[in-house]
């Protein structure tokens, strides 16, 4: 025992003497700061100049349908003492949901600190789940059955339905175990959102 913790000082007392002259070397010559690079002013200047087209291919919805979504959310926040403003925050979640950018890149977009992202994000989408009962209800037996005829004449025949659901491939970094599971037809590995 006593050998095996001589063994372990000295080597421990090498590799302080053979990194104390890169010490000196570090001081010869500093390492460059490189300043972060960021979207400067997008949500101040870049998303109000979109024209309609560009706002609905990044957010998902028009113009008009977020000025009503935000009025619907402006209801259920307490935007006292709040540093960021709430159509911000609004419009950093939905470019979350609507795009495959990382908290960090989505962040650096509109200029949020990297400790805010995440908050900011579940904060809006509970206030949209707080919503969710006033919009999206199951419909009575009279709109079932409207529904099921709609779904009826345009399926060519598929008797009975009533909905449909979209899902799309979300694309994930290859994981350790069972990679064929999250294999797709594409090549890549994904998890599918509905």
């Amino acid at each position: 025992m006593d050998e095996h913790h001589i063994n372990v000082a000295r080597i421990v007392g090498m590799a302080v003497d053979l990194a104390e002259p890169l010490l000196d070397l570090a001081d010869l010559f500093p390492a460059e700061r490189r300043d972060k690079t960021h979207n400067e002013n997008y949500y101040e200047e870049t998303i109000p100049n979109y024209t309609n087209t560009q706002f609905q291919e990044h957010f998902r919805m028009s113009r008009e349908k977020f000025e009503v979504l935000f009025q619907q959310v402006q209801q259920f926040v307490e935007v006292e003492g709040t540093r960021i403003p709430l159509r911000k925050k609004l419009l950093f979640a939905l470019w979350t949901i609507s795009k495959q950018d990382s908290f960090l890149a989505a962040g650096d977009r509109f200029g949020l600190a990297k400790s805010s992202e995440h908050g900011i994000f579940i904060e809006m989408v509970r206030v949209i789940g707080r919503m969710c009962q006033t919009y999206i209800n199951w419909p009575n037996l009279e709109a079932q059955m409207s529904i099921a005829n709609v779904f009826d004449r345009r399926s060519r025949g598929i008797p009975g339905i009533m909905g449909a659901i979209y899902g799309c491939h979300i694309q994930i970094k290859q994981p350790e175990g069972n990679t064929f599971d999250y294999y797709n037809r594409k090549g890549t590995h994904s998890v599918i959102l509905q």
